[in-house]
């Protein structure tokens, strides 16, 4: 049995399965290719404006954030502000601009990968040219660009883990030789940015789950109501 849409691809869908058996339990990507190109079809049609208004509201942020900067930070402003507007900025707004793109559409999932990188990466980029406050405090700007893409521009589970891995190494190799914080703000930031980036991986595997789960349902009822009309039709005959 197959299941299609006018705007997915095709993809097989079997009745003796369970909805899980169709993807993988850690990646939580489907094991027929098609069947993940008709999910991001899926997303992508049902999320999109969402979508929109997520990346807007975290531009408006990201924007507003260099108030805090300039609060702050004493002598590298003019650093942090080239680092937040004239590079993070313009990243977060390439993915905006490609939610208006319909060829890509469906790879909305690649540019909030982008955003997720981005983001986390400038917010340690400041970290490691700021001085006192702001480099022992700014840790919590990496916690916000984590769970804001995690949650709210839902980025899939197997891009949002090594980017998350990632972003915590570069903050790591900046506290401890780029710009040093003292001991004690170390164990207190990795303590609460450890436990952020656990929280954020393991709700954004629920809830992607859980789409998933609904996507194959949705597709099982689908392809049975063709079924049932096409018998109705042989009938009528």
């Amino acid at each position: 049995m197959t299941s299609s849409s006018s705007s997915a691809p095709t993809f097989t869908i079997k009745k003796n399965l369970p909805p899980a058996a169709y993807f993988h339990p850690l990646t939580l990507l489907f094991k027929d290719p098609q069947a993940e190109k008709a999910f991001n079809a899926y997303i992508a049609q049902y999320a999109l404006l969402y979508l929109r208004y997520s990346y807007l509201a975290g531009i408006l942020l990201w924007i507003l954030f260099g108030i805090l900067d300039h609060i702050l930070i004493k002598e590298r402003l003019h650093d942090v502000w080239l680092i937040r507007y004239g590079i993070g900025l313009p990243l977060i707004m390439i993915s905006f601009a490609a939610a208006f793109i319909p060829r890509l559409y469906t790879r909305s999932y690649l540019f909030a990968a982008l955003t997720m990188l981005s983001s986390g990466l400038a917010v340690v980029a400041m970290i490691a040219v700021a001085d006192s406050p702001a480099n022992n405090l700014y840790y919590v700007g990496i916690v916000v660009s984590l769970l804001y893409c995690a949650y709210l521009i839902s980025s899939k589970t197997v891009f949002l883990v090594p980017i998350s891995l990632f972003v915590l190494i570069c903050y790591e190799i900046t506290i401890f030789y780029i710009n040093p914080l003292p001991m004690a703000y170390i164990i207190n930031n990795n303590f609460f940015l450890i436990m952020a980036v656990g929280v954020a991986v393991k709700k954004s595997y629920d809830r992607e789950r859980f789409i998933r789960l609904n996507f194959i349902n949705e597709s099982l009822a689908h392809a049975t109501n063709i079924e049932l009309h096409h018998a109705n039709e042989a009938l009528a005959q």
